[in-house]
């Protein structure tokens, strides 16, 4: 409970500062922060389905968006805040990330459409690239290893597939406007209550809006008849949309653009009155308590490590870093110092031990046989005897299997990070500390810049105080005469 609360502050504090960024207003940002924190997608993701790695890309969100609407529409000073985001985001949910890149290709297309001027569009890609580059390069210890991995062997996520949805758009309606989260399947096809009415009523407005909003009105609109049976969705099974799994997912992208929307309207239309904020923010926090008590999740309790293993869902419930076809409740054990050897009746195991990620087995073996562990296969486990002579591993029935030699024995078995996990883990680090000198230097060029705008100023309005006497005594002469 205090990590999720943890999550939810940062949340909070991320979204409000994306706020401050867009509409520069205090209230403003206080009311988007509000309800995008408590939205009924935010409140699926958490609760109905403990997405942890999707609550997280929520968290980080705006952290890349603040960056891309820097590096797109306005001074560019916060770019940098494009990258922290996207590698958050990638530690956290590898499809977040992908995804809001399919965005940032959208938001590209649009600001090619509406600019006409050359040199602010090459600055504006020259800095998402060098985003780009950046993003890759403090990535490169998560992104190259899962690519090794996936030349060793193929995972679940190689071949996955796309939950077509079922619902029409009339009971998509219904069920977000009544906020119904009785359970994962109906909860899975629900916007909220709160954004719902707000997207509604965002519409009766839309011509006291300006281009750009009105262009994330019809957007939003879109994104959320997109998870309903409209979409043909059949038709892109077999396309690089698939990757996202679930359509619902656009949820994310819905949610922060009504969000907006609606403190654009707060801000511009209603004109930050401190009734209306009063208003909204009691609806949206009545409707999320509302949710919160009415809906009775179930939990299962984890009384030790040892539970873990009997609980697939702790390790998603798509299972996709698992190996392709692998079925977990028969591979892992539930004891987790499980041993067999290939010849049982040749075997006779002394002493087995486990210090978490370390196993050490005393045996005697008659002949040498093939024996299995409890660790699940991937490409970097290691088995040595007690003077240090490695054994090669090898996969046997998904587990991290090894040549056991004839005789008395002591073998520990671990994972050992790969020659490319190490590299690569050392250029991240370097080019985490190349990317935060770039921005020291960037933020001094800043302060530069704004100090001879300042001087700039002074020297200016000096001039014109200088000048004004003159002025003056000569309109005083010409009246004289």
């Amino acid at each position: 409970m205090t990590y999720l609360f943890l999550i939810t502050y940062i949340t909070t504090i991320t979204t409000y500062a994306l706020g401050k960024v867009v509409f520069g207003k205090r209230k403003t940002a206080l009311l988007l922060a509000a309800i995008y924190v408590l939205s009924g997608y935010r409140f699926q993701v958490m609760i109905l389905r403990g997405a942890l790695g999707e609550l997280l890309g929520f968290a980080f969100f705006p952290l890349a968006l603040i960056g891309l609407y820097s590096i797109l529409f306005k001074d560019k000073k916060d770019w940098y805040f494009l990258v922290i985001g996207m590698s958050l985001m990638i530690m956290s949910h590898m499809l977040s990330a992908y995804m809001f890149f399919a965005f940032i290709l959208v938001a590209c297309v649009y600001k090619i459409i509406i600019c006409r001027n050359k040199s602010e569009l090459l600055k504006s890609g020259s800095l998402l690239v060098i985003s780009g580059v950046l993003t890759f390069f403090l990535m490169l210890w998560q992104l190259l290893p899962m690519l090794e991995q996936t030349l060793h062997m193929k995972f679940n996520f190689m071949k996955t597939f796309l939950n077509v949805p079922t619902v029409d758009l009339g009971s998509m309606l219904k069920l977000s406007l009544l906020g119904n989260f009785t359970d994962e399947a109906i909860g899975m096809r629900n916007f909220g209550t709160t954004l719902t009415i707000a997207l509604i009523l965002l519409w009766p407005l839309v011509f006291k809006m300006g281009r750009t909003a009105k262009v994330v009105l019809v957007s939003a609109t879109f994104l959320f008849i997109a998870t309903t049976t409209v979409i043909p969705w059949e038709a892109l099974t077999d396309t690089p949309i698939k990757m996202i799994q679930f359509p619902f997912r656009l949820f994310l992208f819905c949610t922060v653009l009504v969000s907006l929307l609606v403190a654009y309207a707060y801000k511009n239309i209603a004109k930050e009155n401190n009734i209306v904020l009063i208003v909204l923010l009691v609806i949206i926090g009545g409707l999320s308590w509302h949710v919160n008590h009415t809906y009775q999740p179930k939990f299962f309790s984890l009384h030790s490590v040892e539970d873990v293993p009997n609980h697939f869902s702790v390790i998603g419930g798509g299972q996709e870093y698992l190996k392709e076809g692998m079925v977990y409740e028969k591979v892992v054990p539930g004891i987790p110092t499980e041993v067999l050897p290939e010849t049982p009746d040749q075997f006779t195991l002394q002493n087995v031990q486990r210090d978490g990620g370390v196993l050490t087995i005393t045996a005697d073996a008659q002949s040498s046989m093939l024996v299995k562990t409890p660790f699940v296969y991937y490409y970097g486990y290691r088995a040595e005897t007690a003077d240090g002579t490695k054994i090669e591993t090898v996969e046997k029935d998904d587990r991290v299997a090894f040549e056991f030699p004839a005789g008395t024995h002591e073998i520990k078995i671990f994972y050992q990070k790969t020659l490319i996990q190490r590299v690569t883990a050392i250029i991240s680090l370097i080019s985490i500390v190349v990317f935060l000198a770039i921005i020291v230097l960037f933020q001094n060029h800043i302060r530069k810049q704004e100090r001879e705008k300042s001087r700039a100023r002074k020297r200016e309005e000096t001039t014109i105080t200088e000048s004004e006497p003159m002025i003056g005594s000569r309109v005083n002469r010409r009246s004289s005469r």
